[in-house]
């Protein structure tokens, strides 16, 4: 039998554990090497957060890159770090980069909001921005559609008119527009209503270019002028198409009729006035000139952030300026609904007394349902 010798034994030992313990390290440097990276990977989707996403937004605001900014935040929002401040800001941006009815769209996020002065900040920018909330065509281009529907007592007439512009505009506190038009109007009694000039009910539509101007900063004066192409539909005569030029004057203002955006109170009986103005020149009829007045004073009986409706009085003035005859004047009353301040809907009814110029007078109760629309 043959026996190890003892100091071979203590080598083969020795070299046993040095093998273990470059096995154990190796094992060991291995893990940590891991845990490090574990905990780098942590460290970084810690980093990219909400919070992360809110401040890179601003980074990249800062450097005017605005639509990044966005994408930045609407990543927080997705990682549910959104709230008001955020959603004002987003808006806002929008602003900066002229996109105003995106921005109108992102602040109405905010109109029923638990937060009392986020609705109030909100209601109020939304007021501000109304006018662009369902624009579509990018500027300087613009679309506009007014229509009217109604009836009226005097002859058991009614009457439908509407108007379509598209056309191109100018920018600033007294802004420019060049347009392209239709116009249509139709009722049952052309001819044959009352006493009131033919100016005012015809059946026709028309075709043409218009142009205006705003004259002043702070106040809606314009001055306008429209050539077109007419059809008439109801007693033509021998000229059943005719060349149509008119052009003037047009002046509005109202007061107290904005709403307030902290008020609580549904039934203010607050007092408002509403003007209207226009000296308008017609090829057509006798080259006429015609001047138009109306003043309504009134109450705002109701009112939410979402309708309105007011009680006013009615004294308006209709002078042809080149014939007396065809002049009349009206008194009288007039309630008037806007059941969503979203859309430009009113409903309206007026009752009133005519006082024409051959000393009759004559009452008239008229139901009128209006809406404008600008794209």
């Amino acid at each position: 039998m043959q026996f190890i010798k003892p100091e071979t034994i203590k080598y083969n030992t020795l070299a046993l554990t040095i093998a273990l313990t470059f096995v154990t390290g190796a094992v060991a440097a291995e893990s940590n090497q891991n845990s490090i990276k574990l905990a780098q990977i942590s460290t970084t989707v810690a980093k990219q957060d909400g919070k992360y996403w809110i401040e890179k937004g601003w980074e990249l605001h800062r450097a005017k890159k605005y639509e990044e900014a966005i994408q930045a935040w609407r990543k927080a929002e997705a990682m549910g770090a959104g709230n008001d401040d955020l959603t004002f800001d987003i808006g806002s941006t929008y602003e900066e980069m002229n996109r105003i009815d995106e921005a109108y769209r992102e602040v109405s996020k905010l109109k029923d909001s638990s937060n009392y002065e986020s609705r109030v900040e909100a209601c109020e920018k939304m007021n501000n921005m109304r006018y662009a909330r369902n624009k579509s065509l990018p500027k300087p281009y613009f679309a506009d559609l007014s229509t009217t529907l109604g009836w009226q007592s005097i002859e058991d007439m009614t009457f439908f008119n509407m108007k379509g512009r598209l056309g191109v505009g100018s920018g600033g506190k007294r802004p420019a527009h060049l347009y392209l038009f239709g116009r249509y109007s139709s009722d049952n009694r052309s001819g044959a209503v009352g006493g009131f000039p033919v100016e005012y009910y015809t059946n026709e539509a028309a075709v043409g270019l218009g142009v205006n101007k705003k004259l002043l900063t702070e106040h809606d004066l314009y001055i306008w002028a429209e050539a077109g192409r007419v059809r008439e539909f109801r007693d033509p005569g021998p000229d059943i198409y005719a060349d149509d030029f008119r052009g003037g004057f047009e002046y509005s203002r109202s007061w107290n009729t904005g709403y307030n955006c902290r008020s609580t109170d549904k039934y203010p009986n607050r007092f408002i006035l509403k003007t209207y103005a226009e000296l308008v020149y017609y090829n057509r009829f006798d080259e006429a000139i015609w001047f138009r007045a109306k003043i309504r004073p009134g109450l705002r009986v109701y009112e939410t952030h979402k309708s309105t409706v007011d009680t006013m009085l009615v004294f308006a003035v209709n002078q042809n300026l080149d014939n007396s005859a065809d002049n009349y004047n009206q008194a009288g009353i007039q309630i008037q609904w806007r059941p969503n301040r979203e859309y430009n809907y009113t409903l309206s009814a007026k009752a009133l007394e005519n006082f024409y110029e051959n000393g009759k007078s004559e009452f008239n109760f008229i139901v009128e349902l209006s809406h404008y629309a600008h794209w």
